[in-house]
């Protein structure tokens, strides 16, 4: 026992003196710029940062945020804090979630389908399946009859021309398809439709028809334990009132319910919650809601004094890598300290020219649209200045 306690304590002694002789993390080769170790380092994926020696995110950045939902480690929903990093390994590994622009849920009861904001020609039970959250908190929903449907009670009230996203989670009870459809009557007379198949995860069929709200962009992302986020956008076309229905159907394009055995519509049956509707091209954190919309504001990341010290001078460089998971208009990435000026800006096609106030500033764009791994930098010094992204 002492031989081996001798030995344990040898290699404990070498591999501490081989961390203090490593050489600090933002000086090694994947972290350099052009060769240069930078003087500000932020590794958001490990948790690390530096400013000359090892600080904290504190050290480093200034945040002004809401509290907003998550996705953990364990890939279940969670709650992060307001003015605090929210930390999110939806994408399957840690980011920093940071939501730029101000959404509103306008969907009323959008985890409670058994309220008065839900119409239901059907059954509702409360609490069913396991939700994403991983509390048994996702209701189901069952057809009793071929005409059944699960519907909001009141129309949602939107601004006509704009584009929307809507955005729910679903689960398969025992048919695989169901139908999401939006309108601008209660009777659906004009409809837009999405299908989507709850056993694989498959988008089907995309149909507008008779003047209705245009309807495209249908995603359907897995979140495990059975469970999906399926969203699509909306185009409002000439109405200022959108309506949202679900129910099963035989088929991708099918307008029939599922047949489970008694006839189509009879017993037919899906888990449904975390429903949101929001302006805007892309399906942002859920928001939850009671008896009345609700408004997530936006986050404002910035560089800290003492890191935003380094821009003063006559030369400097941002390098900027990361993930961009989706894209509506634009994003703002890249801040300057003159004003706040906007120095950098993602679209969904590339990088906008930009300026810093007094001179304009063009940049060539190199991977076309973002929507993955993407590197951004600007540079400015007294002969001028440039920018470029993913290699342009």
């Amino acid at each position: 026992m002492l031989a081996t306690s001798l030995s344990l304590s040898a290699l404990r002694r070498r591999a501490t003196a081989a961390a203090a002789s490593a050489p600090p993390w933002w000086t090694t080769a994947e972290h350099l710029v052009d060769g240069t170790a930078p003087a500000l380092a932020a590794d958001l994926a490990r948790d690390r940062y530096a400013l000359g020696a090892d600080k904290s995110f504190a050290d480093l950045f200034t945040l002004s945020s809401g509290s907003k939902r998550v996705v953990d480690a364990a890939g279940l929903l969670a709650t992060a804090a307001a003015n605090a990093p929210a930390w999110d390994w939806s994408t399957g590994r840690r980011r920093l979630l940071l939501e730029p622009a101000p959404a509103t849920n306008l969907c009323l009861q959008s985890n409670a389908l058994a309220t008065s904001a839900w119409t239901v020609t059907g059954t509702v039970s409360s609490d069913v399946f396991v939700g994403w959250s991983g509390a048994t908190d996702l209701d189901r929903y069952a057809e009793a009859a071929s005409a059944n449907l699960v519907r909001t009670a009141a129309a949602i009230p939107i601004v006509a021309g704009q584009t929307y996203t809507v955005s729910c989670v679903l689960r398969r009870d025992n048919a695989d398809w169901v139908r999401l459809m939006v309108g601008d009557d209660s009777t659906f007379p004009r409809v837009g439709r999405v299908w989507f198949n709850l056993a694989t995860g498959t988008v089907g069929a995309t149909v507008t028809g008779g003047g209705a709200h245009t309807v495209s962009g249908p995603r359907c992302t897995a979140l495990g334990n059975g469970l999906w986020r399926c969203s699509f956008q909306v185009v409002t076309v000439g109405y200022s009132t959108l309506w949202l229905a679900m129910n099963t159907a035989s088929a991708s394009g099918s307008n029939s319910r599922a047949d489970v055995g008694s006839g189509a519509g009879i017993g037919s049956a899906f888990g449904l919650g975390h429903v949101q509707v929001e302006a805007g091209a892309v399906a942002t954190s859920w928001i939850p809601t009671t008896t009345a919309a609700a408004t997530r504001v936006a986050d404002d990341l910035r560089l800290s004094p003492a890191a935003l010290a380094l821009l003063g001078g006559s030369a400097a460089t941002i390098a900027l890598r990361g993930r961009a998971a989706a894209i509506g208009t634009s994003a703002p990435i890249l801040l300057g300290s003159d004003a706040e000026i906007r120095l950098a800006e993602i679209t969904s096609t590339g990088l906008l020219a930009s300026g810093n106030g007094s001179a304009s500033l063009t940049a060539t764009t190199g991977g076309g649209a973002v929507t993955a791994d993407f590197g951004a930098a600007i540079a400015r010094a007294a002969t001028g200045r440039k920018a470029a992204l993913t290699g342009g």
